[in-house]
């Protein structure tokens, strides 16, 4: 596809080079053009990287949820440092995803208060 060549390109040199930022943006190259599979595989190296770790981690729940991988969606969640997902209203609302399907409405609820209690991020 024409409109991706200039990003394979770009992408071919960062991987030349070494960049460890590679891996982040080949996942997010794949999950533009809606290839989940190769995504996941993208975001999880980048998490094993740790460079951009916090939004390869959302990325990664992302590409999970939308796969319908729910399984590995939970042991991502549960994998993180405590706190982690209460300081993030991406993974809270994961949590509270999970938390929904697996029926548990009123730990959902709490997980709901909390993420009303965070500051705005103006979409950051």
């Amino acid at each position: 596809n024409n409109k991706f060549k200039d990003a394979d390109q770009n992408l071919i040199l960062f991987k030349e080079r070494g960049f460890r930022s590679y891996f982040y943006l080949r996942g997010f190259w794949f999950r533009g053009q809606g290839k989940l599979d190769q995504a996941i595989q993208q975001y999880e190296s980048a998490v094993k990287e740790r460079l951009f770790r916090g939004a390869a981690t959302n990325q990664l729940g992302l590409c999970y949820f939308r796969s319908g991988r729910m399984d590995k969606l939970k042991l991502l969640i549960a994998s993180l440092e405590e706190g982690k997902v209460e300081r993030s209203a991406f993974l809270m609302e994961m949590k509270v995803r999970l938390l929904t399907e697996e029926r548990a409405f009123p730990e959902a609820r709490r997980y709901i208060a909390k993420m009303s209690a965070l500051a705005e991020d103006n979409g950051r």
